[in-house]
């Protein structure tokens, strides 16, 4: 359950959610209590296809040149947008679906009804690597009150790569590095946690440094 906020002078505030396991209920079939999949039963039904979807995970392979089957191949000779899945982490054996501040028409929404994901001819990887604790922020408060939460503020360099998603060949590579100079004003704790990190990115650099290959 997410708290109503309150500011109070100029101190930083603090959203605590508590963690929420989310289960995803799959599509069953009408018949008495049979799975998803399969031949529906009597009548003469016949058996419901379901879409193959790709997702995010599907393009981490490309961090490590390898390819990634089922994406549009890149055609940077064709003016326009080429579509980018972002991968981010510390280990380029260990990405997940990366969510930074790219122009909104880069990027893909999944849809249950369409293989977006399938319109990818990038992976954008971005790896963070040396790390340097800036400050330690603390004076967070929830309806006023202090909580204690500290956060361990970073400033953090970043191997950034952009890979064709079909062949996983690296385009173009370089390091960026983000220098942290504000505590975070909003920051999420999970029910009972008191400590976070909290590593800078500097998501306009690493925009300018994708938009070649792109926007062509």
């Amino acid at each position: 359950m997410q708290q109503t906020l309150t500011p109070h002078r100029n101190t930083r505030l603090l959203a605590l959610v508590a963690a929420t396991a989310i289960a995803l209920a799959g599509c069953g079939s009408d018949g008495d209590g049979g799975g998803g999949s399969g031949t529906a039963g009597g009548g003469g039904g016949g058996e419901t296809t379901q879409l193959v979807q790709m997702f995010a995970s599907d393009f981490e392979p490309a961090c490590r040149n390898n390819p990634v089957e089922g994406a549009t191949p890149y055609t940077p000779a064709t003016p326009g947008i080429h579509k980018v899945v972002t991968q981010q982490g510390t280990d380029a054996d260990e990405l997940n679906e990366g969510f930074l501040d790219l122009p909104s028409e880069w990027t893909i929404l999944f849809d249950a009804a369409t293989d977006q994901y399938a319109t990818a001819e990038l992976v954008l990887c971005v790896i963070r690597s040396t790390t340097t604790l800036v400050e330690e922020c603390t004076g967070y408060q929830t309806d006023g009150v202090d909580t204690g939460n500290v956060v361990n503020l970073y400033s953090a360099d970043y191997a950034v790569s952009v890979h064709e998603a079909t062949t996983g060949k690296e385009l173009g590579a370089t390091t960026i590095t983000a220098t942290a100079t504000e505590c975070p004003t909003y920051v999420t704790f999970t029910d009972g946690e008191k400590e976070t990190d909290w590593y800078q990115t500097d998501d306009g650099a690493i925009t300018d440094f994708a938009r070649p290959f792109v926007e062509t």
